[in-house]
């Protein structure tokens, strides 16, 4: 293994691509959603894999790096790399669950009304901000843009259950379905998940400053 400092610092270079696949796959999943395309809803899949990939390699070799002696600062860099690989990974999957939902409306020729869209898109928008952020302090090591992501956070929450509240509204009024209410709710989940990730990301930034 090279130098415990050169080490650190490929490990972290790695971490940061894995971030940026993670974020790529839930960027194309979220297109998926309004505009489906199999090509695309392969290449999330291939994403995930690959995402996959890196989380197996760097948590094998993080954890040998961490048997190494390490001065304070290697090691605080190296308890967030392993703190965060796992939330990124988890980013992807949940990236798939969002394609999955999206081929299912395709194939079932499902499609929300114009406000479910537009409450749904704004949705996703806010989450890739968030995304956006979580991967810059990630680098950074920023722990004043970390904090900033819990209000981006509380907004996101209050925007899904907007959403979930206005679905029920809709279906009273039968201007939506209980089928496409399900799905609404499988692709609603998925981002909340993936918003908690972020928000652990932001707390390992802050923990190990």
């Amino acid at each position: 293994m090279e130098r415990p400092a050169l080490a650190i610092s490929h490990a972290t270079t790695v971490t940061e691509k894995m971030a940026q696949l993670s974020k790529e796959t839930l960027v194309k999943a979220s297109e998926l959603v309004f505009d489906f395309n199999e090509d695309k809803f392969k290449e999330v899949c291939e994403l995930e894999d690959k995402v996959d990939q890196y989380e197996d390699k760097l948590g094998t070799y993080l954890v040998k790096l961490s048997n190494s002696y390490l001065n304070h600062r290697d090691s605080q860099i190296l308890s967030v790399l392993l703190h965060s690989i796992g939330d990124f990974e988890r980013l992807s999957d949940h990236a798939v669950t969002i394609s999955k939902a999206a081929e299912e409306m395709y194939k079932k020729g499902m499609k929300f009304s114009e406000h479910a869209q537009q409450e749904l898109d704004e949705y996703m928008a806010q989450v890739r901000k968030i995304m956006d952020a979580t991967i810059s302090c990630f680098k950074n090591r920023d722990i004043v843009q970390a904090g900033g992501i819990f209000p981006m956070e509380d907004l996101a929450e209050k925007q899904s259950a907007d959403a979930r509240k206005n679905h029920i509204r809709r279906l009273r009024e039968g201007k939506c379905t209980i089928e496409l209410g399900f799905v609404q709710s499988d692709l609603l989940t998925s981002m909340e998940s993936i918003v908690d990730h972020c928000s652990n990301v932001a707390e390992t930034v802050i923990s190990y400053r």
